[in-house]
């Protein structure tokens, strides 16, 4: 018996050698030893799924490391029964029961409670999830600036506002799960921000988490590198309502769909709402578990389109007020008819005009609000009508180096030179822009920089774009050469 588990841990420590913490964790954290009858080794699975998975990806490796150590005659059998309980750990939970429980003969003479077996389990079950659910609850992520009250409601996301109002005042009943999805920029995370507000308004008492699917990952693998992968389950399957933004981020990433996988079934089972925003229906998102697409399709599935003339010109007037400018009708109109993809690039409209009222202090004419929906459009046709798989990553970097005269080695060094975090800021933007790699990806490309700097790095140059005109001049000239090459 010894020898048999001295040998399933030479497997295991090969595996190790070749997989992340992350795959590792999630394909063998939870196999366990059984038994050996003759020179079969028995191991036990999780589920019959799992089993079926680690046979399918990890046999021929697995016979590769046992020939390798002189093991031909050894075989591997992997099973979803459940572990044998050893009778040491059979007395200590024997001890455990009779402590908490009294037996029969200490029951005598008292008179037993007839409330129903039902409510006796619910309390049990209740009293458990009290122990472990985490305490001292906080939602960080929710920004109170996202109310259902400021969403601008028009025929291309009515029902979409209807589904979210109606799941804000009823978690875990008629919409359950709900996927909100559609392009970039038309409110997905607006109406997603507002069902976590308005739930906390008017159900104080639940716990909510919003999240964007990014974030979920990052935090997860965290929880493996820190060991305290237990916390992370605790601190999303004891929610009331999970809210998930753009999870298509969540594409090739086979652990923590597993890990998402479990934490929706965990929920869904005890009524808790599970909303989820999407940049395509889940039918069309790829290297994606079918299984999890199907936890997707269970519930209400709403699109959000492109804002219609009347919409634009709605979102464009309270823009504009809510940043204090007059917009005269005509040049109103002019910005609606013209920048037609989706409600960011009509509000980036409007706050590149309140620009140059403030930082040029001049009139808003024609010829200007000519000249920013020109940089609108280009922008658009480089960042969305451009397939990012076309787009090849040397050619942005050996772009950007000619152009902005930077060193290969200083772009991905850890210079501190302002000249070369610059080009750093701008080719993170480039690359955020130009492929569908997450902020981690981009990390390791720019030099093994955390997702949070390189968050960083595209929301300022976001900014500047806004502000600064030789900046904005800069990465559209970038942009166009990127797209021509």
């Amino acid at each position: 018996m010894e020898k048999s588990k001295n040998i399933w841990s030479l497997i295991l420590t090969e595996i190790k050698k070749e997989l992340s913490e992350e795959e590792f964790y999630v394909w063998f954290e939870n196999l366990c030893f059984l038994e050996s009858v003759g020179d079969n080794i028995k191991i036990s699975t999780p589920n019959l799924f799992h089993k079926n998975q680690i046979e399918k990806r990890f046999t021929k490796k697995i016979k590769e490391i046992l020939t390798n150590n002189g093991y031909d005659n050894v075989t591997i059998v992997f099973t979803n029964q459940s572990p044998k309980t050893y009778s040491s750990k059979e007395e200590s939970e024997k001890t455990t029961f009779n402590e908490t429980f009294p037996t029969l003969d200490k029951l005598k003479g008292t008179t037993l409670s007839k409330e129903p077996l039902q409510s006796i389990k619910d309390r049990i079950k209740m009293y458990i999830k009290k122990e472990e659910e985490p305490k001292n609850f906080k939602n960080p992520f929710l920004k109170k600036r996202y109310t259902f009250e400021n969403f601008i409601i028009g025929p291309n996301n009515k029902l979409a506002y209807n589904a979210s109002l109606s799941i804000s005042k009823n978690p875990g009943t008629k919409y359950n799960p709900c996927l909100i999805y559609g392009g970039v920029g038309l409110g997905k995370t607006h109406l997603l921000q507002s069902i976590g507000n308005k739930t906390e308004e008017l159900h104080n008492n639940l716990k909510i988490l919003y999240v964007t699917a990014e974030n979920f990952l990052n935090e997860f693998v965290e929880s493996i590198k820190t060991h305290e992968t237990k916390k992370f389950k605790k601190k999303y399957r004891y929610l009331d309502m999970l809210l998930i933004d753009d999870i298509h981020d969540l594409q090739k990433k086979e652990g923590i769909q597993e890990e998402l996988f479990h934490t929706f079934n965990a929920l869904y089972e005890d009524n808790k709402q599970l909303v989820f925003t999407c940049d395509r229906p889940p039918s069309e998102l790829t290297n994606f578990t079918d299984r999890l697409k199907s936890r997707f399709t269970r519930g209400l599935n709403v699109d959000i389109s492109k804002p219609n003339f009347e919409l634009r010109v709605a979102i464009i007037e309270k823009k504009a007020e809510e940043d204090g400018i007059k917009v005269p009708k005509n040049i109103l109109n002019l910005v609606a008819q013209k920048v037609t993809t989706n409600v960011r690039d009509l509000e980036a409209a409007v706050t590149k005009l309140k620009a140059y009222i403030d930082l040029d202090n001049i009139e808003i004419d024609i010829d200007i609000v000519e000249k920013i929906i020109k940089e609108i459009i280009i922008y658009e046709k480089e960042t969305t009508n451009e397939p990012s798989n076309k787009i090849n990553i040397e050619n942005i970097k050996k772009i950007l180096l000619r152009e902005l005269k930077i060193a290969h080695k200083d772009i991905e060094g850890h210079s501190k030179k302002p000249e070369i975090t610059k080009a750093r800021h701008i080719y993170a933007y480039l690359l955020r822009n130009f492929t569908e790699l997450s902020t981690i990806e981009i990390g390791k490309i720019i030099g093994g920089k955390t997702h949070s700097t390189v968050l960083y790095s595209i929301n300022k140059i976001d900014r500047d774009r806004n502000k600064d005109k030789e900046i904005n001049n800069l990465i559209t000239e970038l942009m166009n050469k990127i797209k021509k090459n």
